[in-house]
């Protein structure tokens, strides 16, 4: 593992266990074994520093959710899938305040939420063009309001929250069979 790619790890740590306040120059030069000058040498702010970790997360995230997408043959399923593993795996935005962090870090920050929605937004696309999901749903909203409730129960292996957040937006997007 590279220098570099040891201080995003030891801030994507540390942004998990403390939340943004623990990922100051000092204490990720601490945890990743190197020196601040090290840190300083890789990233000129806490915030590059941020949102080169965040965007790891996102990117390795990403490429675990495909996967898992390909063994989802239909809509539903993969709903399901997008919604469970968020639920699981985004401990880290679950601690991450963006108070004190710049503009343009907020800015690059909200395009990871914004790849999100843009991904729920897709298959519930699908499902309405497939017939599975009701046909006036406003694709954008219902795509916004599940990443909020995977946000807000971020970091959750409870299964029966998982169910919950499963169940009312299935139920909410299906179309109604006899």
């Amino acid at each position: 593992m590279t220098t570099h790619e040891r201080i995003v790890s030891a801030a994507l740590r540390l942004i998990g266990e403390r939340g943004m306040a623990g990922a100051t120059m000092s204490s990720v030069a601490e945890e990743a074994g190197v020196s601040r000058q090290t840190v300083y040498n890789h990233f000129p702010d806490v915030d590059a520093m941020v949102v080169a970790a965040v965007t790891r997360h996102e990117g390795e995230t990403a490429a675990h959710i495909a996967q898992v997408m390909k063994s989802a043959s239909d809509p539903t399923t993969r709903l399901e899938l997008m919604i469970r593993h968020g639920l699981a795996v985004a401990g880290h935005q679950g601690t991450l305040s963006l108070a004190g962090i710049s503009p343009e870090a907020k800015a690059e920050l909200d395009r990871h939420r914004i790849d999100h929605v843009e991904a729920i937004a897709g298959v519930l696309g699908d499902g309405m063009v497939t017939g599975v999901f009701r046909d006036d749903l406003d694709i954008m909203a219902t795509a916004e309001l599940v990443q909020r409730l995977i946000v807000g129960g971020t970091g959750s292996n409870d299964p029966v929250l998982a169910d919950a957040a499963v169940h009312l937006v299935t139920k909410g997007v299906l179309t109604q069979r006899p």
